[in-house]
């Protein structure tokens, strides 16, 4: 996952529970055991973007526009079905909206994009994963 957000949204206590709940999330609607290991399966990488580098319609954001946040998720294809994707994308808007700093009474400004790769282009340490092995796991996996 990738969460990018304007500076200021988040202090750096809600960010690691924003973070935690939405590996969570993912985890537990794609069906993967919320054991240590598959956990640390889950990698967000949260990038926290000056406002004079966030654009609205083209001109700076940081004349006044309110914070944004896109959170970037590639899955497994087939591991959500649509239902799942719905749920995935309102679990994480909550929760971004819960501990991000965002405008209250207005749209929340939360993109969630989920980015489906066929089960052979999906790999980590030089072998293919696939949903069987996370759903899965050897009992014996040392978490990453």
């Amino acid at each position: 996952m990738y969460l990018s957000y304007t500076e200021g949204t988040f202090t750096p206590e809600n960010l690691d529970i924003a973070v935690n709940q939405i590996t969570r999330d993912g985890d537990e609607l794609e069906k993967i055991p919320l054991s240590e290991w598959a956990l640390s399966t889950t990698w967000v990488y949260a990038r926290e973007y000056p406002k004079e580098r966030v654009y609205r319609g083209g001109k700076p954001s940081s004349s006044g526009g309110n914070n944004f946040i896109t959170v970037d998720i590639s899955v497994i294809q087939g591991g959500y079905s649509a239902t799942t994707k719905t749920e995935l994308i309102k679990r994480v808007s909550d929760t971004i909206s819960k501990y991000g700093d965002l405008p209250k009474g207005e749209p929340r400004r939360i993109y969630v994009l989920t980015r489906e790769v066929a089960e052979a282009n999906w790999g980590f340490d030089g072998e293919n994963i696939n949903l069987e092995m996370l759903r899965d796991p050897a009992t014996t996996g040392t978490p990453l």
